[in-house]
Protein backbone atom coordinates (compact mmCIF):
# COMPACT_ATOMS: atom_id res chain seq x y z
CA UNK A 1 0.00 0.00 0.00
CA UNK A 2 1.52 3.28 -1.06
CA UNK A 3 1.29 6.58 0.72
CA UNK A 4 -2.04 7.77 -0.66
CA UNK A 5 -3.75 4.52 0.33
CA UNK A 6 -2.33 4.78 3.84
CA UNK A 7 -3.43 8.40 4.19
CA UNK A 8 -6.86 7.71 2.76
CA UNK A 9 -7.29 5.05 5.45
CA UNK A 10 -6.96 7.83 8.03
CA UNK A 11 -10.43 8.99 7.08
CA UNK A 12 -11.61 5.90 8.94
CA UNK A 13 -8.85 5.33 11.46
CA UNK A 14 -8.67 8.87 12.81
CA UNK A 15 -12.35 9.77 12.92
CA UNK A 16 -13.52 8.96 16.44
CA UNK A 17 -17.24 9.15 15.95
CA UNK A 18 -18.27 7.95 12.51
CA UNK A 19 -18.71 4.29 13.35
CA UNK A 20 -20.60 4.94 16.54
CA UNK A 21 -22.95 7.44 14.90
CA UNK A 22 -23.81 5.16 12.03
CA UNK A 23 -25.26 2.68 14.47
CA UNK A 24 -22.39 0.20 14.52
CA UNK A 25 -20.10 -0.55 17.40
CA UNK A 26 -17.52 2.04 18.38
CA UNK A 27 -14.28 2.18 16.37
CA UNK A 28 -11.42 -0.15 17.17
CA UNK A 29 -9.01 1.37 19.72
CA UNK A 30 -5.93 3.14 18.48
CA UNK A 31 -2.77 3.16 20.55
CA UNK A 32 -2.73 6.32 22.62
CA UNK A 33 -6.32 7.17 21.79
CA UNK A 34 -8.89 7.85 24.46
CA UNK A 35 -11.22 5.54 22.57
CA UNK A 36 -9.47 2.52 24.11
CA UNK A 37 -12.65 1.46 25.89
CA UNK A 38 -15.17 2.93 23.48
CA UNK A 39 -18.05 0.60 22.81
CA UNK A 40 -17.80 -1.29 26.09
CA UNK A 41 -20.80 -1.50 28.38
CA UNK A 42 -19.18 0.91 30.82
CA UNK A 43 -18.64 3.52 28.14
CA UNK A 44 -22.09 3.42 26.59
CA UNK A 45 -24.12 3.95 29.75
CA UNK A 46 -24.17 7.57 30.82
CA UNK A 47 -23.75 8.39 34.51
CA UNK A 48 -26.70 9.71 36.45
CA UNK A 49 -25.63 13.34 36.01
CA UNK A 50 -25.83 13.07 32.22
CA UNK A 51 -28.98 10.99 32.05
CA UNK A 52 -30.97 13.38 34.20
CA UNK A 53 -29.69 16.60 32.66
CA UNK A 54 -32.23 19.23 31.72
CA UNK A 55 -32.23 20.62 28.16
CA UNK A 56 -31.77 24.03 29.78
CA UNK A 57 -28.21 22.97 30.66
CA UNK A 58 -27.02 24.12 27.23
CA UNK A 59 -28.19 26.61 24.65
CA UNK A 60 -26.81 25.50 21.30
CA UNK A 61 -23.94 23.07 21.82
CA UNK A 62 -21.05 23.08 19.36
CA UNK A 63 -18.87 19.98 19.53
CA UNK A 64 -16.05 19.03 17.18
CA UNK A 65 -14.02 15.87 17.74
CA UNK A 66 -11.09 14.59 15.76
CA UNK A 67 -7.83 12.69 16.22
CA UNK A 68 -4.48 14.15 15.30
CA UNK A 69 -1.51 12.04 14.26
CA UNK A 70 2.12 13.16 14.39
CA UNK A 71 2.08 13.28 10.58
CA UNK A 72 0.48 16.67 9.73
CA UNK A 73 -1.12 15.22 6.60
CA UNK A 74 -3.42 13.37 9.00
CA UNK A 75 -5.29 16.63 9.49
CA UNK A 76 -6.20 16.61 5.82
CA UNK A 77 -7.68 13.14 5.82
CA UNK A 78 -9.17 13.00 9.34
CA UNK A 79 -12.61 14.52 8.83
CA UNK A 80 -14.06 15.52 12.21
CA UNK A 81 -17.50 14.81 13.58
CA UNK A 82 -19.42 18.00 14.38
CA UNK A 83 -22.51 18.89 16.38
CA UNK A 84 -23.77 22.31 15.38
CA UNK A 85 -27.18 24.02 15.20
CA UNK A 86 -28.86 20.91 16.58
CA UNK A 87 -27.38 18.70 13.85
CA UNK A 88 -24.83 15.90 14.11
CA UNK A 89 -22.76 15.72 10.92
CA UNK A 90 -20.18 13.08 10.02
CA UNK A 91 -18.86 10.78 7.33
CA UNK A 92 -20.43 7.32 7.24
CA UNK A 93 -18.13 4.42 8.01
CA UNK A 94 -15.98 3.47 5.03
CA UNK A 95 -14.35 0.12 4.24
CA UNK A 96 -10.57 0.01 3.99
CA UNK A 97 -9.44 -1.11 0.56
CA UNK A 98 -6.39 -1.28 -1.68
CA UNK A 99 -8.57 -0.89 -4.77
CA UNK A 100 -9.86 2.28 -6.43
CA UNK A 101 -12.71 3.73 -4.40
CA UNK A 102 -15.14 6.60 -4.82
CA UNK A 103 -13.40 9.95 -4.94
CA UNK A 104 -16.08 11.53 -2.77
CA UNK A 105 -18.22 10.18 0.05
CA UNK A 106 -21.22 12.28 0.95
CA UNK A 107 -21.47 13.22 4.64
CA UNK A 108 -24.69 12.67 6.53
CA UNK A 109 -26.63 14.63 9.13
CA UNK A 110 -28.87 13.63 12.04
CA UNK A 111 -30.82 15.89 14.37
CA UNK A 112 -29.79 15.74 18.02
CA UNK A 113 -32.38 16.84 20.55
CA UNK A 114 -31.81 19.50 23.23
CA UNK A 115 -31.88 16.68 25.80
CA UNK A 116 -29.16 14.84 23.90
CA UNK A 117 -27.01 17.96 23.72
CA UNK A 118 -27.56 18.59 27.43
CA UNK A 119 -26.49 15.03 28.23
CA UNK A 120 -23.17 15.57 26.44
CA UNK A 121 -22.53 18.79 28.35
CA UNK A 122 -23.50 17.19 31.66
CA UNK A 123 -21.12 14.29 31.07
CA UNK A 124 -18.26 16.65 30.22
CA UNK A 125 -18.97 18.52 33.45
CA UNK A 126 -19.26 15.35 35.52
CA UNK A 127 -15.95 14.11 34.08
CA UNK A 128 -14.28 17.37 35.10
CA UNK A 129 -13.33 18.41 31.58
CA UNK A 130 -14.73 21.95 31.54
CA UNK A 131 -12.81 23.40 34.47
CA UNK A 132 -9.97 25.07 32.61
CA UNK A 133 -7.47 22.24 32.03
CA UNK A 134 -6.79 21.46 28.38
CA UNK A 135 -4.70 18.27 28.47
CA UNK A 136 -5.60 15.00 30.16
CA UNK A 137 -2.76 12.49 29.86
CA UNK A 138 -2.42 9.25 31.77
CA UNK A 139 0.13 8.46 34.45
CA UNK A 140 1.63 5.11 33.46
CA UNK A 141 1.79 2.25 35.89
CA UNK A 142 5.42 1.28 36.72
CA UNK A 143 4.81 -2.00 34.89
CA UNK A 144 3.19 -0.43 31.84
CA UNK A 145 4.83 -0.87 28.48
CA UNK A 146 4.92 2.01 25.99
CA UNK A 147 2.86 1.58 22.85
CA UNK A 148 3.95 2.56 19.37
CA UNK A 149 2.05 4.91 17.08
CA UNK A 150 -1.50 6.12 17.55
CA UNK A 151 -3.20 9.47 17.44
CA UNK A 152 -4.26 12.00 20.05
CA UNK A 153 -8.02 12.65 20.34
CA UNK A 154 -9.17 16.25 20.55
CA UNK A 155 -12.49 17.87 21.40
CA UNK A 156 -13.66 21.44 21.02
CA UNK A 157 -16.85 22.24 22.92
CA UNK A 158 -18.61 25.58 22.87
CA UNK A 159 -21.08 25.73 25.74
CA UNK A 160 -23.11 28.87 26.36
CA UNK A 161 -20.55 30.99 24.50
CA UNK A 162 -17.48 29.52 26.22
CA UNK A 163 -15.00 27.45 24.19
CA UNK A 164 -13.24 24.46 25.77
CA UNK A 165 -10.42 22.80 23.80
CA UNK A 166 -9.31 19.52 25.36
CA UNK A 167 -7.18 16.53 24.44
CA UNK A 168 -5.86 13.40 26.11
CA UNK A 169 -3.43 10.61 25.38
CA UNK A 170 -2.01 7.48 26.93
CA UNK A 171 0.79 5.82 24.99
CA UNK A 172 1.12 3.00 27.50
CA UNK A 173 -0.64 -0.30 28.04
CA UNK A 174 -3.75 0.22 30.16
CA UNK A 175 -6.40 -2.10 31.65
CA UNK A 176 -9.06 -2.95 29.06
CA UNK A 177 -12.05 -2.22 31.32
CA UNK A 178 -13.40 1.27 31.91
CA UNK A 179 -13.75 2.55 35.46
CA UNK A 180 -17.40 2.75 36.50
CA UNK A 181 -16.81 6.13 38.18
CA UNK A 182 -13.56 7.69 36.93
CA UNK A 183 -11.98 10.45 38.98
CA UNK A 184 -13.01 13.77 37.40
CA UNK A 185 -10.26 15.68 35.63
CA UNK A 186 -8.13 12.61 34.89
CA UNK A 187 -7.23 10.71 31.74
CA UNK A 188 -9.72 8.01 32.78
CA UNK A 189 -12.49 10.62 32.90
CA UNK A 190 -11.44 11.99 29.51
CA UNK A 191 -11.46 8.43 28.20
CA UNK A 192 -14.98 7.98 29.61
CA UNK A 193 -16.19 11.07 27.75
CA UNK A 194 -14.49 10.03 24.50
CA UNK A 195 -16.00 6.56 24.75
CA UNK A 196 -19.51 7.96 25.05
CA UNK A 197 -19.09 10.46 22.23
CA UNK A 198 -17.62 7.79 19.92
CA UNK A 199 -20.83 5.76 20.34
CA UNK A 200 -23.60 8.34 20.32
CA UNK A 201 -26.06 5.91 18.75
CA UNK A 202 -25.55 3.46 21.58
CA UNK A 203 -25.65 6.13 24.26
CA UNK A 204 -28.20 8.68 22.98
CA UNK A 205 -29.94 6.71 20.24
CA UNK A 206 -33.45 7.95 21.10
CA UNK A 207 -32.24 11.56 20.93
CA UNK A 208 -30.92 11.23 17.36
CA UNK A 209 -32.98 11.56 14.21
CA UNK A 210 -32.61 9.51 11.02
CA UNK A 211 -29.69 9.97 8.65
CA UNK A 212 -30.19 12.42 5.80
CA UNK A 213 -27.62 13.65 3.24
CA UNK A 214 -25.59 16.70 4.20
CA UNK A 215 -24.45 18.85 1.29
CA UNK A 216 -21.17 20.60 2.18
CA UNK A 217 -20.62 24.22 1.25
CA UNK A 218 -16.82 24.15 1.56
CA UNK A 219 -14.29 21.65 0.22
CA UNK A 220 -10.54 21.27 0.28
CA UNK A 221 -9.36 20.02 -3.13
CA UNK A 222 -5.91 18.56 -3.65
CA UNK A 223 -4.48 17.86 -7.10
CA UNK A 224 -1.37 15.85 -7.91
CA UNK A 225 0.44 14.70 -11.03
CA UNK A 226 -1.40 11.74 -12.52
CA UNK A 227 1.78 9.69 -12.89
CA UNK A 228 3.23 10.36 -9.45
CA UNK A 229 3.90 7.21 -7.44
CA UNK A 230 2.92 8.98 -4.21
CA UNK A 231 -0.71 8.90 -5.26
CA UNK A 232 -1.11 5.14 -4.92
CA UNK A 233 -0.63 1.85 -6.69
CA UNK A 234 -2.30 3.08 -9.86
CA UNK A 235 0.46 5.39 -11.06
CA UNK A 236 1.33 3.19 -14.06
CA UNK A 237 -2.10 2.00 -15.22
CA UNK A 238 -5.48 3.45 -14.26
CA UNK A 239 -8.53 1.20 -14.37
CA UNK A 240 -10.86 4.20 -14.49
CA UNK A 241 -11.54 6.28 -17.62
CA UNK A 242 -10.30 9.84 -17.68
CA UNK A 243 -12.70 12.71 -17.07
CA UNK A 244 -12.97 16.30 -18.20
CA UNK A 245 -11.95 18.72 -15.47
CA UNK A 246 -15.27 20.41 -14.55
CA UNK A 247 -14.01 23.81 -13.37
CA UNK A 248 -12.95 26.79 -15.47
CA UNK A 249 -9.62 27.32 -13.68
CA UNK A 250 -6.91 25.29 -15.46
CA UNK A 251 -5.49 22.35 -13.50
CA UNK A 252 -1.96 23.72 -13.84
CA UNK A 253 -2.85 26.84 -11.83
CA UNK A 254 -5.67 25.51 -9.66
CA UNK A 255 -4.84 26.06 -5.97
CA UNK A 256 -1.47 26.70 -4.36
CA UNK A 257 1.65 24.61 -3.97
CA UNK A 258 1.32 22.21 -1.01
CA UNK A 259 3.94 22.66 1.70
CA UNK A 260 3.94 20.70 4.93
CA UNK A 261 6.72 21.10 7.43
CA UNK A 262 8.74 17.89 7.59
CA UNK A 263 6.57 16.01 5.09
CA UNK A 264 7.59 15.45 1.49
CA UNK A 265 4.80 15.92 -1.06
CA UNK A 266 5.06 15.51 -4.82
CA UNK A 267 5.88 18.57 -6.88
CA UNK A 268 3.72 20.15 -8.18
CA UNK A 269 0.88 19.05 -5.87
CA UNK A 270 -1.58 21.87 -5.32
CA UNK A 271 -4.38 22.51 -2.83
CA UNK A 272 -7.19 25.02 -2.48
CA UNK A 273 -10.20 25.94 -0.37
CA UNK A 274 -13.26 25.73 -2.63
CA UNK A 275 -16.47 27.65 -1.87
CA UNK A 276 -19.41 29.17 -3.72
CA UNK A 277 -20.92 27.82 -6.96
CA UNK A 278 -17.75 25.88 -7.80
CA UNK A 279 -18.58 23.38 -5.04
CA UNK A 280 -21.76 22.22 -6.76
CA UNK A 281 -20.05 22.26 -10.16
CA UNK A 282 -17.19 20.08 -8.95
CA UNK A 283 -19.43 17.61 -7.12
CA UNK A 284 -21.60 17.21 -10.22
CA UNK A 285 -18.53 16.68 -12.39
CA UNK A 286 -16.98 13.94 -10.26
CA UNK A 287 -20.06 11.75 -9.87
CA UNK A 288 -18.96 8.12 -10.26
CA UNK A 289 -15.24 8.98 -10.40
CA UNK A 290 -12.68 6.88 -8.53
CA UNK A 291 -9.58 8.05 -6.74
CA UNK A 292 -7.43 6.83 -9.64
CA UNK A 293 -9.46 8.81 -12.20
CA UNK A 294 -7.37 11.18 -14.29
CA UNK A 295 -8.95 14.60 -14.81
CA UNK A 296 -7.81 16.56 -17.83
CA UNK A 297 -8.43 20.06 -19.14
CA UNK A 298 -6.77 19.33 -22.47
CA UNK A 299 -3.36 20.58 -21.39
CA UNK A 300 -2.83 18.92 -18.01
CA UNK A 301 -3.89 15.61 -16.44
CA UNK A 302 -4.08 15.16 -12.68
CA UNK A 303 -5.68 13.02 -10.01
CA UNK A 304 -7.54 14.75 -7.19
CA UNK A 305 -8.56 14.24 -3.58
CA UNK A 306 -11.52 15.99 -1.98
CA UNK A 307 -11.86 16.72 1.71
CA UNK A 308 -15.11 17.99 3.26
CA UNK A 309 -14.88 20.97 5.60
CA UNK A 310 -17.32 20.62 8.46
CA UNK A 311 -19.23 23.57 10.00
CA UNK A 312 -17.01 25.66 12.27
CA UNK A 313 -13.86 23.72 11.36
CA UNK A 314 -10.62 25.71 10.96
CA UNK A 315 -9.06 25.44 7.51
CA UNK A 316 -5.68 27.10 8.04
CA UNK A 317 -3.72 23.80 8.17
CA UNK A 318 -5.69 21.72 5.69
CA UNK A 319 -3.60 22.80 2.69
CA UNK A 320 -0.27 22.64 4.48
CA UNK A 321 1.40 24.82 7.04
Amino acid sequence: MKAHRILTALVVALSLGAAGCSGNSAPAPTAGSAATTAGTGAATTAPTQAASASPAATSGLYLRNWSEASDPTGLYFAVPEVISDGQLRYLPELPLTDQPSAIFTSPVSRTISPAGQAAIVALAQADGLLGGASSFDCTPDPNSQPTVGGAIPHFELKVDGVTHSISGSCFFDQPTGAAASPVPGTWAAFNDFAGHVSNLSGWLGAELGPQVPFVPTTLIVWTAPAADAWWGPFDAVSSSPSRKWPLSTPLATFGNQVQWSGVSVPDPSRCTLLTGPDVATLLAGIQGAKDDTRFTDGATAKVIAIRIVMPGEPTDKLCGQ
